[in-house]
């Protein structure tokens, strides 16, 4: 996340920012994610995480998200490009 929060706030000045993030949903390190999160709101970042696979953690989603309720979850890539219409509908009111 921290590379992707770099980037963003790098080159998107004055420009709506958004984050997708695509995980499994067990994170390594829960504090780190925590903290990503929380620097990706400072910088005006919003995050959207894509939980994939059988399992994800509704929690870590949650986390990842900065403690919305921004996320979706896919049993797996087939499933999310079945669902890309869906996803778009999802993302919009986050502009």
């Amino acid at each position: 996340m921290d590379l992707g929060i770099a980037e963003l706030t790098r080159k998107s000045q004055g420009a709506p920012k958004l984050m997708l993030v695509l995980t499994d949903g067990q994170s390594s390190d829960k504090n780190l994610t925590a903290i990503s999160a929380l620097h990706a709101v400072k910088q005006n970042i919003s995050v959207f995480a894509i939980g994939l696979g059988k399992a994800p953690d509704r929690e870590e989603l949650v986390r990842i998200t900065g403690g919305k309720a921004d996320h979706v979850k896919f049993l797996n890539f087939d499933q999310l490009t079945e669902n890309l219409e869906f996803l778009s509908i999802q993302l919009c009111p986050l502009y």
